[in-house]
């Protein structure tokens, strides 16, 4: 599994070499909210409500133009399920109970339609900013704590999941998600994070064969998000390095390389002879 995520690790720092460039290249960022399981012992369709654990995770993000971006993340999370907490009364008399929790390394991309709006004309705009992200990770699982099988215990599908958890201490999991960002600053932003974990596997709550083998586990992660930017300057803040910026403190559009272009004509000021007047450039 490690040689796919380096593969995949790989063939987007490719990509992000002959991307667009942009301001602030680079986030380093966290996050911190929930972690709830959907699994054999389930408590609630909407798995979010599904009896909350804390999770928490780190994060470095390389922006791939005006609308990707490539997230590295490292994420922990507790996951716990509890018959006692079921509407059903096969289920409470089960009384079946689990804890564990998830370390979860991956890579996501993130589509982001509008996140250069926030630099619009040239000039930094406060910006809401919706995205959708999927991408491949690894969960490297905790032992679960099962207690009370209640009338299934002792069975052979008691004693098959119990002996099939000492074997599997992790797999391959494929996020999906949705978010929301608020730009406070050029390089800084505030979000809400929610994203949905499909597994392959049905033994992260211990339960497969005494529960519901049919169905794998998964997980959903929703949090408050921070992210900060970091990479070369941009004195004027247009979304240009100065190093390519022909005006370097004065914000303008990258049509005219950041130099001001009051009649949006698509000509720098400085070279516009009539720059309260769209016109077309007399050679």
């Amino acid at each position: 599994m490690l040689k796919h995520l380096l593969l995949v690790a790989a063939m987007f720092t490719c990509i992000s070499l002959y991307s667009q460039k942009t301001q602030f290249p680079w986030e380093f960022g966290f996050q911190a909210g929930i972690s709830s399981m959907q699994g054999d012992l389930v408590v609630n369709d909407i798995t979010i409500l599904s009896q909350p654990s804390f999770h928490a995770g780190v994060m470095v993000r390389r922006r791939l133009g005006g609308m990707l971006a490539l997230r590295a993340h490292l994420m922990y999370g507790g996951l716990e399920s509890d018959d006692a907490e079921s509407d059903d009364a096969g289920r409470i008399a089960r009384g079946a109970r689990s804890k564990t929790s998830v370390i979860e390394p991956g890579l996501i991309l993130e589509f982001e339609p509008f996140a250069a709006k926030r630099f619009e004309g040239g000039v930094f705009k406060k910006t809401l900013s919706p995205y959708l992200s999927g991408g491949v990770a690894y969960g490297i699982w905790g032992d679960a704590i099962e207690t009370n099988y209640g009338t299934q215990a002792g069975t052979p599908a008691a004693e098959a999941d119990t002996q099939a958890q000492l074997d599997d201490t992790g797999g391959v999991v494929f996020p999906m998600g949705v978010g929301l960002k608020y730009y406070l600053s050029p390089k800084s932003s505030l979000g809400l994070d929610v994203s949905y974990r499909l597994t392959g596997n049905d033994l992260l709550d211990g339960f497969s064969q005494s529960g519901n083998p049919a169905t794998d586990d998964t997980y959903v992660f929703s949090a408050l998000t921070f992210a900060t930017g970091f990479g070369k300057p941009d004195t004027d803040k247009d979304g240009i390095y100065d190093e390519e910026d022909a005006c370097p403190t004065e914000a303008g559009p990258l049509s005219t390389m950041g130099c001001p272009d009051t009649d949006s004509a698509g000509i720098a000021d400085k070279d516009d002879d009539c720059t309260e007047v769209a016109g077309l450039a007399n050679m």
